[in-house]
């Protein structure tokens, strides 16, 4: 397993700038803290498992912010290649909550051509894999205000580490 340090940055939604409840939403990020299985020289299909670290910083000082759970998938070329669930869990009142989500996939084919590619940008080292974490929020008492409602969407896209042609 490789560890990998990407950075982040949270932007406001558009239209959000002045918007009053900006300052007491809460921010959301994920990264690959590690990854294996992901050879797609030996044939066509691979069974990767990647390692997750996701945070939630919850600046309201009422409440926690809280998930019921949700949905995580790592993908490349627009083929999942690992999900999993998450788990549900809380954000402390002015502090942040950090889980780890293990995606596994086991036997996901990919097409010769997305093969091909892959193969040529690990070796070129510019491999990346597109992360996605839907978070489903559990209200608190608060679920009637715009700045919680509903489902929470992370996507990010990362590079992997360990590139290279050896």
């Amino acid at each position: 397993m490789a560890a990998i340090a990407d950075e982040y940055v949270p932007l406001k939604p558009t239209g959000s700038k002045d918007h009053p409840w900006w300052p007491w939403v809460a921010r959301f990020s994920v990264d690959l803290a590690g990854f294996e299985g992901l050879n797609a020289t030996v044939g066509r299909a691979v069974s990767p498992g990647f390692n997750l670290t996701a945070e939630v910083e919850n600046p309201r000082a009422l409440v926690p912010w809280c998930s019921v759970g949700g949905q995580a998938v790592v993908s490349y070329g627009g083929v999942s290649l690992a999900w999993a669930p998450v788990p549900g869990f809380c954000a402390p009142r002015k502090g942040a909550a950090e889980l780890a989500v293990a995606a596994k996939g086991s036997g996901v084919g990919l097409s010769d051509d997305l093969r091909r590619r892959f193969v040529a940008e690990w070796n070129a080292g510019t491999a990346r894999v597109v992360t996605g974490m839907k978070l489903f929020y559990a209200g608190n008492g608060w679920s009637g205000t715009c700045a919680y409602q509903g489902v929470s969407l992370v996507r990010r896209e990362l590079a992997l580490p360990g590139q290279g042609a050896p």
